[in-house]
């Protein structure tokens, strides 16, 4: 194992309350849903192990590969979100459990 001063040192970004989005669970479990079939079970593969959630103009779009699959759902969203994210199979699965009870 390699001494940890041995790394170059880095600046983790300084997270406020602003970059926070409230998104509606449901309006979004429901993309998610239709395109989680085709995300990469195993993180070794050349797919995506999650789920992509982009913003484009007015739309997001959610889109999961496993490497031979792709799957897309567009929806019309008003949401400012910026920038894009992968949100994991677990993360999905955990947020679906959450919007249950």
């Amino acid at each position: 194992a390699m001494d940890p001063d041995d790394y170059p040192a880095f600046a983790l970004p300084e997270s406020t309350t602003n970059d926070m989005v409230p998104i509606d669970a449901e309006s979004l479990l429901t993309p998610i849903s239709s395109v989680l079939h085709a995300t990469a079970r195993k993180e070794n593969y050349n797919g995506i192990p999650g789920v992509l959630i982009k913003k484009v103009n007015d739309q997001l779009h959610v889109v999961a590969s496993d490497g031979t699959r792709l799957s897309m759902r567009k929806i019309d969203a008003d949401i400012p979100l910026r920038g894009s994210f992968v949100m994991s199979r677990k993360s999905v699965s955990v947020v679906k459990r959450i919007n249950k009870s």
